[in-house]
């Protein structure tokens, strides 16, 4: 049973992405998307300092075990654990033209196809070819594989793809130097077809109509109602807007084992003159004023700027009043409510600006104490100050 779980597991690893056969054209372009991985070691390892730092050490241990033990004895003998895993694909108007690979790092061909056939997938040349088919019952195609410039390019179903050097991006040209994330990829949203995009967009209106009908229902009065619609109009205008204007979005994950701090980055460019592109550039006009309290670092560090677009600023604050008017209406307490109409008047031009920039940031100490600070830009920030002191002043002795 056991094997037959390692053979499984095996197949699927090499069959990754379902692939067919590649375009016409000797020229090589950039795929339409990307993802590598540092290494197979790596990936184990920062495994385990993720798992060290949410207080899960024991799992991540047990997954290395489960590892060791599936790979058996030799471990993964043949393959190169300590070189980039590669995943790419090229995507195009015909189903029958698209073809993706998986690149699998291997220091010793002999041994990777003995380490195939243990598990019960062994591979034979294809006559007159380079290719490798493996034979196998657990997918129904074929799926195989070439070595070239140090790695196994596995594909699937048809094979062919392999056979033309333009399908196979040289090690080089898929790691470039520099980039020591755990994880990172590309997604070249220019490449994808056109009806690709048609039948997304196509499918985004239908799900924004659903979600519009069902925020009505469950809005309970005109202003949240409003307000609801336009978010999601909103919201769904930027999702449009990105799938039309991207041209491509880059991404990656970063662990420092030493200090265990863990980073995900994103980036996103937009065809210029397009609305994806006049929304990033008016981002840039809104820095947050917590920049430099981010910059200094911490154990944890979380904040969030959301400046609301000028269309939704009048239903957002029309609700924010029925929200404060009602919750007023409800204290039968005549101090109480005094007290809270003397609060809501301070925080209510801060509500109003639709300028929301906080930040939170936690810093743990060698003797185990842990000093935590948080922020929120405000509007009228004397008045403000004052009506607190005020409402302190007017807090029963205790």
């Amino acid at each position: 049973m056991l094997k037959k779980w390692s053979s499984a597991l095996a197949l699927a690893a090499l069959a990754l992405l379902p692939l067919a056969v590649h375009a016409q054209g000797e020229k090589q372009t950039p795929p339409t998307l990307v993802l590598r991985l540092q290494s197979f070691d790596a990936v184990v390892e920062d495994f385990k300092v993720i798992a060290k730092a949410v207080g899960k050490e024991e799992i991540g241990k047990q997954v290395e075990q489960l590892i060791k033990a599936q790979t058996g004895a030799d471990g993964l003998d043949g393959i190169d654990t300590k070189k980039p895993i590669g995943v790419y694909l090229n995507l195009a108007e015909d189903i029958s033209s698209i073809y993706g690979v998986v690149m699998v790092p291997v220091k010793d061909q002999k041994k990777f196809l003995k380490v195939l056939a243990n598990v019960n997938l062994p591979a034979t040349k294809k006559k007159d070819s380079e290719v490798y088919v493996i034979e196998q019952t657990f997918v129904p195609a074929e799926i195989g594989f070439r070595f070239v410039n140090g790695y196994a390019y596995v594909t699937g179903p048809n094979t062919d793809v392999l056979a033309k050097e333009t399908n196979l991006i040289a090690p080089d040209k898929m790691f470039p130097k520099g980039i020591d994330a755990v994880i990172s990829g590309v997604v070249r949203l220019d490449q994808i077809p056109a009806a690709f995009k048609t039948n997304a967009l196509m499918q985004l209106e239908d799900a924004l109509k659903k979600a519009k009908t069902k925020a009505a229902q469950d809005a309970n009065t005109p202003a949240q109602k409003k307000l609801v619609g336009e978010i999601i109009d909103a919201g769904g205008k930027q999702l449009a807007d990105f799938l039309k204007g991207a041209t491509e979005v880059t991404g990656q994950l970063k662990i420092d084992p030493a200090t265990k701090e863990i980073g995900i980055e994103l980036a996103v460019d937009g065809k210029k003159d397009s609305a994806l592109h006049k929304t990033i550039a008016a981002l840039g006009k809104h820095p947050s004023i917590f920049g430099g309290l981010a910059k200094k670092g911490g154990d944890a560090v979380v904040g969030t700027h959301i400046v609301l677009p000028a269309e939704l600023k009048a239903s957002f604050n029309a609700t924010v009043d029925e929200a404060l008017k009602h919750g007023l209406e409800k204290e039968p307490d005549a101090n109480k409510k005094a007290f809270a109409e003397m609060f809501f008047d301070a925080v209510k031009p801060t509500l109003h600006s639709g300028d929301f920039d906080l930040i939170g940031v936690a810093q743990t100490h060698p003797n185990g104490q842990v000093t935590a600070v948080g922020g929120m830009k405000v509007a009228q920030a004397a008045k403000l100050k004052q009506t607190f002191l005020d409402l302190h002043k007017k807090l029963p002795a205790t």
